[in-house]
Order: structure tokens, then C-alpha cells, then sequence
């Protein structure tokens, strides 16, 4: 894992986010947590410990395929990080797109309506019966007896 400082972290991660929008597929990893600058773990005494620096740091780890990347950056350097990260990813995920559906999946049917917009109020017949008055638009799945019954028996309800 190669550890940068943070403006050749984000060129470095640039150059990766063109590299995954170059090839049209992989996948860039990133994580961020908080860093308090050890390499070791805690010991059990309590006495023994340092005392903990009042300035914390983060860690940015990238991955994409075999290429790690790594950085620390300050408590007073992040918000500037930050914003220029979220420029980066604005730009470096514009071009994605919604998958594309198995070929064995159905696509879900498009709702259209004359004036390009869905009409959300239930249709009124003009029928005079107050039963038959009101017909929802989109009817919805029935509900699945097996699922009501796990549910009724997890509240102690008798089926």
C-alpha cells in the first residue's frame, strides 16, 4: 500500500476513476475512518498507554484492482479535502448509468399518460354504486400467506 500525501492521493485517484470510465467496468474501493496514528495494538495497561494526541488524523485508503492507495490527512485539512474529493467524484461518476436488465428478466412496464405526466388519483366510474365508485389506478400484489404468518407468529399471535 502506497501512503501519499493528500493532493497526490487525489491525482493518483483521478487517475484511477479515468481508468475504470476508460475500460467501462471495475470498480474503485474507498474507505475513510478515523486514524490515531498507531501501527500497533493498544497495550492492557493502562498506565503503560501514551496519552492520545488532541489533533486526530483520517485515513483514505483507495483500491482499484492490484493498485492500493493510502493517505492521512489532518483534522485541519479535511474539510478542504473533502471538497475537493466530492469535485472529483461528481466528475469521475457523471457517466454512470442504470444497469441493463438479464436477458431472462422482464423490463417493468413505463406508465404514460397523455400529458407526459402519471395521474396518482383514483379514476371515478360513473357509475351511481358507491362500491364500484372509487378504482384505483394500479392495483397492488396480494400479500403472501406464508410471509403473514411468519410475521403473525413472531408477534405471538395464534394462525
Amino acid at each position: 500500500m502506497v501512503l501519499l500525501e493528500p493532493e497526490k492521493f487525489l491525482a493518483e485517484l483521478e487517475k484511477c476513476l479515468n481508468a475504470s470510465k476508460a475500460k467501462k467496468r471495475g470498480s474503485v474501493f474507498f474507505t475513510m475512518k478515523r486514524y490515531d496514528g498507531r501501527t500497533k495494538p493498544k497495550p492492557r495497561d493502562a498506565a503503560a498507554a501514551p496519552e492520545a494526541s488532541a489533533v486526530h488524523k483520517c485515513l483514505v485508503r483507495v483500491t482499484y484492482g492490484n493498485r492500493k492507495l493510502s493517505s492521512h490527512i489532518s483534522q485541519t485539512d479535511l474539510n478542504k479535502f473533502q471538497i475537493a474529493f466530492s469535485a472529483l467524484m461528481r466528475h469521475g461518476l457523471s457517466n454512470i448509468g442504470k444497469a441493463a436488465a438479464a436477458p431472462g428478466q422482464a423490463q417493468p412496464p413505463a406508465e404514460s399518460s397523455s400529458a407526459g405526466t402519471v395521474n396518482k388519483s383514483p379514476a371515478v366510474s360513473a357509475s351511481t354504486s358507491t362500491a364500484a365508485a372509487v378504482k384505483p389506478t394500479k392495483s397492488l400484489p396480494a400479500p403472501v400467506p406464508a410471509v403473514a404468518a411468519a410475521t403473525a407468529r413472531k408477534k405471538g399471535k395464534a394462525v
